[in-house]
């Protein structure tokens, strides 16, 4: 088993689990329970983890999370002028929609030999896969 990472709370760590699970990757919760002791424990021992069961898995379960914490933010120009920030399909000044969507996994580079399952990619990627 390997660690591929520490996450803030239980509800994130549970997040990226099941999104993982989702691609393919064997991967697991532990130290679900552990938050209840911090405290008396030190709080960063106390964190949930993201666990894989295969090693093997490490390279593209690593690419998927930081594509998961890095997802670019969409910043566009209205033809009012108006800039609208963050995930708006719509300006508020002049109800525009915006231009065209870029697809949310764009920048998923994942490395030589890894792989997400069939089923993730139609899920969550759609036509860009």
């Amino acid at each position: 088993m390997l660690r591929v990472a520490r996450a803030p709370n239980i509800a994130i760590a549970a997040l990226w689990v099941d999104i993982l699970q989702q691609a393919g990757f064997s991967a697991s919760v532990q130290r679900y329970y552990l938050g209840s002791v911090a405290g008396e424990l030190p709080p960063d021992q106390c964190q949930p983890e993201v666990w894989l069961t295969h090693d093997a898995e490490e390279a593209g379960a690593k690419a998927l999370l930081d594509h998961l914490q890095n997802m670019p933010q969409r910043h566009w120009v209205c033809a009012c002028g108006e800039t609208v920030e963050g995930g708006f399909e719509q300006c508020w000044n002049c109800n525009t929609v915006a231009p065209t969507l870029f697809s949310s996994c764009d920048a998923l580079l994942l490395p030589e030999g890894a792989a997400v399952s069939a089923a993730w990619q139609s899920q969550f990627c759609g036509p860009c896969w």
